[in-house]
C-alpha cells in the first residue's frame, strides 16, 4: 500500500512536468536583461579656442546636471541629450571644466578641454619688399578680428605706398612701385588681436640692378695718363644682340669692347685679350686689350709702363649700392692681380711677338688708354 502512494506521488510529478512543458512550447517567452549602469554614449564638441557647441548623450534620462566652470554652459534638449555651450577662450592656455551627472547613487564626470588662443601674428617678421613692388602674404591663425595701423618709423614720411588687407585667412600687403631715384623707404606694421600685438617694420629697397638697369649712356670719367687730370667721354652700353640678359658691348672707346653681366652681384666684367680686327689695321697685325701700367708710379717710383693679358686677371665693374637706375655707377678696379699699379686698359697692335705701339683709330683721335675708371649713367 505504501508502495503504492509513492508511486501515485511520482505519476503526479511527472504530469505537472509535461503539462509545464506543454504551456512552455505554445506561448511566447520575453526575457529582459539587467537594467545597465548610468553612462555616457558619446560626447561631441569642438576643442579649439573659438566660441562653439557640443553635445552629450546618456543612455538613461531622469539624472541631475551641474558644471563647474562658468565658460561652459548647458541645456536639456530632451531626457538624454545635453547641449554644450563653449565661450571663446582669449587666454594663452588651454583650460577644462567638467560636467557632473548624478543618477540615484552614481556620478558620471565629463571633462571638456578648451584649447588655449592660437595665433600666427607673434610669427610676423620683418619684410623687404623689391622696388617693384606687389605682394607679401602672411597666414593667420586668430580668434579675433585682426587690427592693422601703419605708422611712419620718422614723422611726416608718407604711407600711403602700403596697403594692406585681411581676407580668406591672410594678411596682404601691397606696396607701390618704388619711385624712380629713391632707394629706400619704410613703414611700421603694427597687428593687434586679442590680448595678442606684433609690430613688424616693412621696407621696399630699390635693390641691385638688373640687365635692364644697365642699358643706357654714361659719363665715363678716367686718367689717360699717370700724372694728368682726369677727363671725361660719353659712352653707351647697349645689348648684345642674341645674348640679350649676359652680354653687353661698350661704345664710345676707340673700338667697341665686350661687357659681361654678371647677375648674381650686379658687377660688370671687362675681359681682356685679343679684340675683332678692325678694317684699318694693317695685315699680320692682331688688336689687342690689355691691362696697363699706364706710367703709374710703384712704391719706389719706378713707372709701370708694362702690359698684362692672362685669364687671371681682368677689370671688374663694382656697382656703387648707393646709385639706383637713375645715376648707376660703376667703379672698376683690377681683380686677380697683386700688383694694384696695373690700374687701366690699352688698345695696342701686336704683330704675335712685339709690340707695335698704341691703337687710336683711323683719326687717331679715339680713346685707347684709361686708368682709374668710372662709368655714370648721365641723368
Amino acid at each position: 500500500m505504501k508502495s503504492m502512494k509513492v508511486l501515485n506521488k511520482v505519476i503526479t510529478t511527472l504530469l505537472l512536468f509535461g503539462a509545464t512543458l506543454g504551456f512552455s512550447s505554445c506561448d511566447k517567452y520575453e526575457y529582459e536583461e539587467p537594467q545597465k549602469s548610468f553612462a555616457v554614449l558619446k560626447t561631441e564638441y569642438n576643442a579649439s579656442a573659438l566660441a562653439s557647441e557640443g553635445t552629450i548623450v546618456v543612455n538613461q534620462e531622469g539624472f541631475k546636471l551641474r558644471v563647474d566652470e562658468d565658460w561652459l554652459t548647458t541645456e536639456l534638449v530632451n531626457p538624454k541629450t545635453i547641449k554644450l555651450k563653449l565661450e571663446q577662450n582669449k587666454g594663452f592656455d588651454s583650460r577644462t571644466a567638467n560636467v557632473i551627472l548624478k543618477k540615484n547613487e552614481e556620478v558620471v564626470k565629463i571633462p571638456i578641454t578648451q584649447f588655449g588662443s592660437v595665433n600666427t601674428i607673434d610669427k610676423f617678421s620683418d619684410v623687404t619688399i623689391g622696388r617693384k613692388g606687389g605682394k607679401q602674404e602672411f597666414a593667420i591663425q586668430a580668434v579675433d578680428e585682426v587690427k592693422l595701423i601703419v605708422s611712419p618709423l620718422k614723422a611726416g614720411e608718407p604711407i600711403d605706398w602700403l596697403v594692406y588687407e585681411v581676407k580668406d585667412g591672410k594678411l596682404i600687403l601691397t606696396a607701390d612701385k618704388l619711385p624712380n631715384g629713391l632707394s629706400k623707404r619704410a613703414v611700421r606694421v603694427t597687428a593687434t588681436t586679442g590680448l595678442f600685438s606684433k609690430t613688424i617694420t616693412v621696407t621696399q629697397n630699390w635693390g641691385s640692378p638688373d640687365y635692364a638697369d644697365v642699358l643706357g649712356t654714361y659719363v665715363l670719367d678716367y686718367v689717360a695718363e699717370f700724372g694728368k687730370p682726369k677727363v671725361q667721354a660719353e659712352v653707351n652700353i647697349v645689348p648684345l644682340k642674341g645674348k640679350e640678359g649676359q652680354l653687353f658691348v661698350l661704345l664710345g672707346l676707340v673700338r667697341p669692347i665686350l661687357l659681361i653681366w654678371n647677375a648674381d652681384d650686379s658687377s660688370i666684367t671687362i675681359p681682356l685679350g685679343e679684340q675683332p680686327k678692325p678694317d684699318d689695321l694693317a695685315d699680320g697685325l692682331q688688336l689687342m686689350l690689355s691691362a696697363s701700367g699706364n706710367g703709374y708710379e710703384d712704391a719706389n717710383g719706378k713707372k709701370n709702363l708694362g702690359l698684362r693679358v692672362d685669364k687671371e686677371f681682368f677689370f671688374k665693374g663694382i656697382w656703387a649700392t648707393n646709385t639706383t637706375a637713375k645715376n648707376l655707377m660703376f667703379t672698376f678696379p683690377p681683380v686677380g692681380s697683386k700688383e694694384p699699379k696695373f690700374h687701366g686698359l690699352h688698345f695696342w697692335k701686336f704683330d704675335g711677338n712685339n709690340y707695335k705701339g698704341e691703337y687710336a683709330g683711323k683719326d687717331g683721335k679715339g680713346i685707347h688708354t684709361l686708368s682709374d675708371f668710372t662709368l655714370t649713367k648721365k641723368l
